[in-house]
């Protein structure tokens, strides 16, 4: 909850950086804002305003808010100005530590490679340094999540989503997600006294039992046999 009056009204701001996001990846008519160094920030906007194309340079004036889990974003009303300033700057990505994002990686750029864990519908679990991280993959993206299996190894490129309990990467397009390597195909399993041939019988009981038994008939044959020849010595004697 906001600390403060000043938090509840918000303060007024002009911020220039790169949008960072295409129409309609993020809901409420809403887009990514990225400085130079990465750092992301949501901007709201009213009804009135267009998202501007993803990679334009603005500046756009706006209230700070937050909201109800102290996240920060821009709210622009429909009398607030957005200024296109012409080509993007570069926008570098942002180095997150995924087993403790901070605030400050909210919404930033970032870069990560990781083992698909699982791949459901469009939600895919990815191993990031130890971590579990998700991959959320929005219809805009136009990418089939089913085309990644548990073991491929991916790079991604997207928007770091650390608003739900589970972090997460967002990205943008179907480029942004590059798959590495496929999972090691399971090798098939040589036959081995424990495994049957197609064709053959199988090995093991009743046919193993049955040769168990035969063994130990010969053993007590052969035992008998050794009795009766001491025996014949012994009368011989």
């Amino acid at each position: 909850m906001p600390s403060s009056l000043d938090d509840a009204i918000g303060h007024r701001v002009s911020l220039r950086g790169t949008v960072g996001s295409p129409n309609r990846l993020l809901p409420n008519h809403a887009f990514a804002l990225h400085a130079p160094d990465g750092r992301g920030l949501i901007v709201r906007l009213a009804s009135a305003h267009r998202i501007p194309p993803q990679g334009s340079d603005i500046r756009i004036i706006g209230t700070l808010k937050f909201d109800t889990k102290e996240f920060p974003y821009l709210s622009v009303a429909a009398k607030d100005g957005i200024d296109l300033l012409g080509a993007s700057s570069t926008v570098r990505t942002r180095p997150v530590d995924w087993l403790a994002p901070s605030l400050e990686d909210a919404w930033s750029w970032v870069a990560a490679t990781g083992t698909v864990v699982s791949a459901t519908g469009n939600a895919v679990r990815l191993l990031v340094d130890d971590a579990d991280v998700g991959l959320k993959i929005r219809a805009p993206v136009r990418y089939r999540a089913s085309r990644l299996k548990a073991g491929d190894t991916v790079r991604v490129t997207g928007l770091a989503d650390i608003s739900g309990d589970q972090p997460a990467i967002i990205p943008r397009s179907a480029d942004d997600i590059a798959i590495i390597a496929h999972a090691p195909e399971k090798q098939a399993l040589s036959a081995s006294p424990s495994t049957p041939v197609p064709g053959a019988l199988p090995n093991w009981t009743p046919f193993g039992a049955a040769a168990m038994a035969v063994g130990g008939i010969e053993a007590v044959k052969k035992i008998r046999t050794v009795k009766k020849r001491t025996a014949a010595a012994k009368k011989t004697a």
